[in-house]
């Protein structure tokens, strides 16, 4: 009773801070994170709850260092593909999982957010960050946006001068 009550005051705050602009700014597990509220999914998550998957981010590390997959805690270059806001690299750098981070986001916004929350948490000098999307060939991508969970963002296949479609 007491979870669903907490829930229910948290979905309540959730909706206020909606309304009082497009970005917060609230402590997680990952660090200080300025998140879009109107992003009902990560952003959404992320304040309510104070962290996404991190004890699965810290889990998984360990495993695969356990396995000799990984360097040393400490050491090494995390590679973050969809980067969102960075709520991943940043719980990465500052847990001490790894020393460095190269993180890629295409989204105009998220992108900026994820800049913002690297430099509020002192972790700019240890990221280099590209607005851009990956792909193993060459050519022009659609980007299809969702409106209401900005980590569900897309890239589609177009066909490029040479005829071959990228997917």
């Amino acid at each position: 009773v007491k979870q669903r009550f907490r829930n229910a005051r948290r979905a309540r705050r959730w909706f206020r801070l909606r309304r009082l602009g497009p970005t917060a700014t609230c402590e997680t597990l990952h660090g200080r994170m300025t998140i879009d509220t109107r992003d009902d999914v990560i952003g959404r998550i992320l304040f309510e709850q104070g962290q996404l998957e991190f004890d699965m981010i810290q889990e998984a590390t360990a495993v695969l260092r356990q396995a000799g997959k990984l360097p040393a805690k400490g050491a090494g270059a995390f590679l973050d593909i969809g980067a969102n806001i960075g709520h991943i690299t940043a719980a990465m750098l500052r847990s001490g999982q790894f020393s460095k981070s190269i993180a890629f986001e295409p989204d105009p916004n998220n992108f900026s957010l994820f800049q913002k929350n690297m430099e509020q948490n002192q972790l700019t000098p240890r990221v280099i960050a590209y607005q851009a999307a990956l792909s193993e060939q060459d050519g022009e991508l659609e980007f299809e946006l969702c409106d209401s969970n900005f980590g569900n963002h897309r890239v589609r296949g177009v066909s490029t001068d040479s005829g071959a479609d990228l997917k």
